[in-house]
């Protein structure tokens, strides 16, 4: 099971993280299991005690893949560094970041296409997606945030598989919301949705807010589906009209996770306003003509270091 999860993961990795990850998993998976042609060699060997080129042969491979090992993990690192900086760059610019997550062939990467046309590959394949992939989100009331695939999980996630993928995982860790994509569809949907759950809290990303995402609406008798996650919504990635119906509900859980405020701005504050409404998000905006100013009703993140000397606490 272990070795065809592999093979496959190789034919999917695209990037050179993602293929590094595979080989990773690959040489941890091989290694105790090279046995070759070890014991017919080893007869070969001389007197009592020494040892026969079969089990040098051995020894040989064993400490080769050992090395390998150590270059793609040194490799990884690398890349491991690369995407921190990446996501403090998107932390330091108070940037609310929403993770997908969720079983294999849920319909993440399906999901990602269909709010930010990003074009990304989609398929009706396990582990179409190995690398982890950030594009931005442009919600309708102007605020942007990240939107972040990573790879499906699957029951039973092999240990090596887990160890190889940490910084994909990684990616996940410093998200506000994570959104849990899951096939309605499936007839072992109960299972797929214990199995997230379950390496999530091995993964200690339980503690992350969560919002599960029921998809593929298309492929069921509505009126007969009883969702068993909450807070949740029912779409179709297919459907356009589901479009409105996941914002409104992402838009319902940010404004439990972020900080309201309440803001007063001169007229000629134009500058200030568009950036609220780039990296805020605004459920109110009125103009006083009486007072020349905008009375603006918003949530922000509370560590959001321009706008805090300027929020005033209000009533969730």
């Amino acid at each position: 099971r272990i070795q065809l999860m592999l093979d496959i993961f190789a034919l999917r990795a695209r990037s050179r993280e993602g293929k590094l990850q595979v080989e990773l998993a690959q040489l941890q998976y091989l290694l105790p299991r090279i046995i070759g042609q070890g014991k017919q060699l080893s007869r070969l060997g001389g007197g009592i005690g020494t040892w026969g080129p079969g089990e040098t042969k051995l020894e040989s491979d064993r400490r080769h893949i050992r090395d390998k090992m150590t270059q793609v993990k040194m490799e990884l690192q690398e890349v491991a560094k690369h995407r921190e900086r990446s996501r403090e760059k998107r932390h330091s610019g108070q940037v609310f970041q929403i993770g997908l997550i969720g079983y294999t062939n849920a319909g993440k990467s399906t999901l990602l296409n269909f709010v930010t046309k990003a074009d990304t590959y989609s398929e009706n394949k396990l582990f179409a997606t190995l690398d982890p992939l950030t594009k931005k989100w442009h919600l309708p009331q102007g605020m942007s945030v990240t939107l972040t695939d990573t790879v499906g999980f699957i029951q039973d996630l092999p240990t090596q598989l887990i160890e190889a993928f940490q910084s994909t995982i990684e990616e996940s860790r410093g998200m506000d919301l994570l959104l849990h994509v899951v096939d309605a569809s499936a007839g072992d949907r109960h299972s797929q949705e214990e199995t997230v759950l379950s390496l999530l809290k091995k993964m200690k990303l339980d503690t992350i807010p969560l919002l599960t995402v029921y998809n593929k609406r298309d492929k069921i008798d509505k009126t007969q589906f009883v969702p068993t996650l909450f807070p949740c919504c029912l779409i179709s990635s297919k459907e356009e009209a589901d479009r409105s119906v996941l914002i409104d509900s992402v838009r319902k859980q940010m404004m439990e996770i972020l900080e309201p405020y309440k803001l007063i701005l001169s007229s000629d504050e134009g500058k200030v306003l568009s950036q609220l409404k780039e990296e805020t998000l605004i459920v109110d905006t009125s103009f006083n003509e009486k007072n020349d100013q905008y009375e603006i009703l918003g949530y922000a993140k509370a560590d959001s270091k321009w706008i805090g000397r300027m929020i005033t606490d209000v009533d969730k």
